[in-house]
């Protein structure tokens, strides 16, 4: 009886030191020993990973993260939109980093791994079947498969709730840092998604952010703008951004069609996109002329 108490014993500390082995959204088996110690690289996998309750386990963030509240309280390795520094990274002692697909530099992952650091990416990419994966991937990663599955299912909770409009709306995404930084986003945008997931249509017909013109919105001729509320005061606010070139001659500038949204919302790519769409959909269908749109 003793020699089967210290062999099942055995075998328990046998299982417990193999590193977990997953399949990130590259495609590349990761094997991570330790969760104690999260960097995470993005905004929609750190609110994930506190979704989760892995929240205590999250030692450092992008400059993004700012939400839940409490992850402005992590150190900043760096911003998502700018490539990274890998001795930021490692300066945190990480077990493992989280990030998005396509951060920078490119060989983010292979720096990481040269450190003996595994790095799990998760899908970039905007849309209700991406952040389902997200999720998963990441619930697997710290051992919450279950309470992944329960975000999931309170995600298509929310998105069944989306009432059909045969209202046929169009609508662009500008993301703005300053008067002289206006750009127009497509498909790739967390942001310019929520317009197609609510029913409405995304008139810019590309995946990249192009520099706004006068040219360019006269063509595209919106019934609606979505920005950031950041952004919107960039430029000195509403009327500021009515001065934009080009902004006022649209049908959205007539009418003041424009919605701001809160920045960390607006870039929902988890548990709360549910809740984003919902909020942009009344915001697109059921009101008119200047709306703001704040965290649920």
């Amino acid at each position: 009886m003793r020699q089967l108490v210290v062999l099942l014993w055995t075998a328990l500390l046998l299982a417990q030191a193999q590193p977990l082995r997953l399949v990130d959204a590259t495609g590349q088996e990761i094997a991570v020993a330790s969760t104690e110690r999260i960097v995470s690289l993005d905004m929609t996998s750190t609110e994930i990973l506190f979704a989760l309750g892995a929240g205590p386990k999250v030692v450092a963030r992008d400059g993004s993260s700012v939400y839940p509240p409490e992850a402005q309280k992590l150190p900043v390795v760096g911003l998502m939109a700018f490539p990274y520094v890998v001795d930021n990274i490692l300066a945190q002692n990480p077990t493992v980093v989280v990030g998005k697909v396509g951060l920078k530099p490119d060989d983010l992952a292979a720096q990481l791994k040269a450190r003996g650091v595994p790095y799990v990416q998760v899908p970039a990419e905007p849309g209700v079947e991406p952040t389902k994966a997200r999720i998963r991937l990441l619930a697997k990663l710290v051992g919450q498969v279950e309470r992944g599955e329960a975000l999931v299912a309170a995600l298509e909770r929310d998105l069944a709730q989306l009432k059909p409009s045969s209202a046929v709306l169009r609508g662009v995404f500008m993301y703005m840092r300053g008067p002289s930084m206006v750009f127009i986003c497509g498909r790739s945008s967390n942001t310019a998604g929520l317009i197609e997931l609510v029913g409405a249509k995304n008139a810019a017909d590309w995946d990249e952010c192009r520099p706004s013109s006068p040219e360019l919105l006269a063509q595209l001729n919106p019934d609606f703008v979505v920005v950031l509320q950041s952004g919107l005061g960039s430029v000195g606010g509403l009327e500021g951004f009515l001065r934009l070139p080009g902004v006022a001659q649209t049908q959205a500038g007539q009418a003041h069609r424009v919605i701001a949204v809160a920045d960390g919302l607006s870039a929902a790519g988890g548990p709360r996109l549910g809740k984003a769409a919902q909020a942009l959909h009344r915001a697109i269908f059921e009101h008119s002329g200047f709306v703001e749109v704040n965290e649920p």
